[in-house]
């Protein structure tokens, strides 16, 4: 069964520095992200139905890069259809807005991802 939020005890881990929730049916990510403090990753890649996520998430410390598409091939799925690259792009602007995303976090989109710009 595919996940709504995230499980509540992952953010008891926070020197979790990767988290992989894609492919579920992610409807948000809870402010709480804030407590995984040391995260440097996470694959939101698949979920479709996130149209917003914390600010929160782009301020965490660590925080280096966020996917929103990936290359896995998956079995052909009827409830849930791989995202096209134009529906991952147009998800990815959308969620920008959403969150007033900060100027150090550049789109990649050949990679599918935010990263965060070092400096």
């Amino acid at each position: 069964t595919p996940l709504r939020l995230p499980p509540e005890p992952v953010f008891q881990f926070s020197r979790l520095r990767m988290l992989d929730v894609s492919h579920n049916a992610l409807a948000e990510i809870p402010p709480r992200i804030a407590d995984l403090t040391s995260l440097e990753e996470i694959n939101l890649a698949g979920n479709l139905d996130l149209v917003d996520v914390p600010p929160e998430l782009f301020s965490l410390p660590s925080l280096r890069s966020v996917a929103l598409f990936d290359e896995v091939q998956r079995p052909p799925d009827e409830i849930m259809p791989a995202p096209s690259r134009d529906d991952v792009r147009r998800h990815a602007q959308q969620l920008a807005r959403a969150v007033d995303l900060p100027a150090s976090w550049n789109w990649d989109e050949q990679a599918g991802r935010w990263h965060k710009a070092v400096r």
